[in-house]
């Protein structure tokens, strides 16, 4: 795919093997213009249920009642002035829960699920074989072997949203009712509970939809964060300079994050210019999908690209993730991990931070439809980041560990273990 990216600058076709539809892959120079389609004619919402098949996630909920963006983007936007303290505490209390206290002896982490157990609130155990069953079985086959994968987990969801998120709904329901104050009024729940109403017949029915918006919303944030700081920490450990790396990370952090967690303010995170820089670097490195910005076809009469060409409709088209990262027009030497780049300190480059979208940087997408959490992530990423260097210190690795892949996507390996010892205070 990046050898076809950068032959003409024309659209090409690549091979899809989820259901033998070719994707059109188009220029850069094209995405303003996708991004300014209706979406009654090119459709991002279909675009985002092609990952998220009907077949093969756990409950038709989280395929009918997809999370409303714009109510996403509003809440986080409100709430993250809120959470600085809540979400700063709780990462550090739960990096020294899994990665332990000990001053004198190391401690040896699985990398991936170290920071699984570190970021999640709670598992989506039940999504797991249905993402693989997704890139492995063709699509006629996914009514049948779909339901089959997501049979021994649909109990594990009947349990997770028929016993604490549906009464909780309800809850929410009754109280956007009320006059009187309520200390979810902020919260991304209250938000899409306001958002849902007049959509569904009954209150029942709302909460049913409220119950599976929430329990999808919980699952992108989960793995794509995880995959994000440890591929952030292999690049690090694996690079020949690690322990200069880690030792600028730590005096950034040392100078910025003083005091307890519960007074760092907004400001101090926005001094973690190289902790931000380093995870932006890795995730252009390591994209989790070769494919970005997807959107289908879905206008009557088909659709005509700026050049011309003719797309028909049920076809997808996108960006090429691979292509645009590893461009040497727009990056200096892009094969090569430079951590600290995208902090503008050598000023042969602008300084440019984690939540910046663009042509040029597609992880948390494009446009209007960019990633509604990405702030909040960035926020916890770049926190988590900061506080393992100013805390702990870790054993370099070497050579990196490679990760794995099913179809277009990738994921750091599952199996590496890391040493890790505190830091004396």
């Amino acid at each position: 795919m990046r050898s076809q990216y950068n032959e003409q600058g024309l659209p090409f076709a690549v091979p899809n093997f989820n259901n033998f539809i070719p994707n059109v892959i188009v220029p850069p120079e094209f995405a303003q213009w996708m991004d300014g389609q209706p979406e009654d004619r090119l459709s991002a919402r279909e675009g985002q249920l092609y990952f998220l098949s009907k077949h093969t996630f756990s409950h038709p909920r989280l395929h009918r009642d997809t999370l409303d963006a714009n109510t996403a983007r509003t809440a986080m936007i409100v709430r993250l002035q809120t959470l600085y303290a809540q979400v700063n505490d709780e990462t550090v209390t739960a990096l020294n829960d899994v990665w332990g206290n000990a001053e004198e002896e190391w401690t040896a982490v699985n990398l991936d699920a170290g920071f699984l157990d570190a970021l999640r609130t709670y598992v989506n155990s039940f999504a797991t074989q249905g993402i693989l069953i997704r890139f492995l079985v063709p699509e006629i086959s996914h009514p049948v072997f779909g339901r089959m994968s997501a049979w021994p987990v649909h109990l594990r969801f009947s349990r997770l949203v028929d016993g604490y998120l549906l009464p909780y709904a309800r809850q929410l329901i009754r109280q956007t009712k009320s006059e009187k104050p309520s200390r979810d009024e902020n919260s991304l729940a209250h938000w899409l509970a306001v958002a849902d109403r007049g959509k569904h017949p009954d209150d029942e029915m709302m909460a049913d939809s409220l119950a599976g918006q929430l329990a999808s919303a919980e699952f992108a944030p989960l793995h794509t964060s995880t995959f994000a700081i440890a591929n952030t920490l292999l690049d690090i450990l694996s690079s020949r300079n690690h322990a200069e790396i880690l030792a600028a990370l730590r005096n950034e952090a040392e100078q910025a994050l003083r005091g307890p967690p519960e007074i760092w303010t907004r400001a101090n995170i926005l001094r973690l210019e190289l902790a931000d820089s380093a995870i932006r670097e890795s995730q252009r490195l390591n994209q989790t999908t070769r494919k970005a910005v997807l959107r289908r076809v879905v206008a009557k009469e088909d659709l005509t690209l700026p050049d011309g060409t003719h797309i028909p409709k049920g076809i997808y088209i996108g960006l090429s993730a691979e292509g645009i990262h590893m461009d040497s027009d727009l990056y200096e030497a892009p094969e090569e991990s430079r951590p600290f780049h995208f902090a503008g300190i050598d000023g042969r480059e602008k300084a440019r931070k984690l939540v910046s979208i663009g042509t040029d940087y597609l992880p948390f997408g494009y446009g209007r439809h960019g990633c509604p959490g990405r702030f909040f992530v960035a926020r916890m990423l770049t926190v988590m980041l900061a506080v393992i260097a100013r805390d702990y210190e870790i054993a370099g690795l070497g050579e990196r560990p490679k990760g794995y892949g099913i179809s277009d996507h990738s994921a750091p390996p599952r199996d590496v273990v890391i040493r890790v010892r505190r830091r004396k205070a």
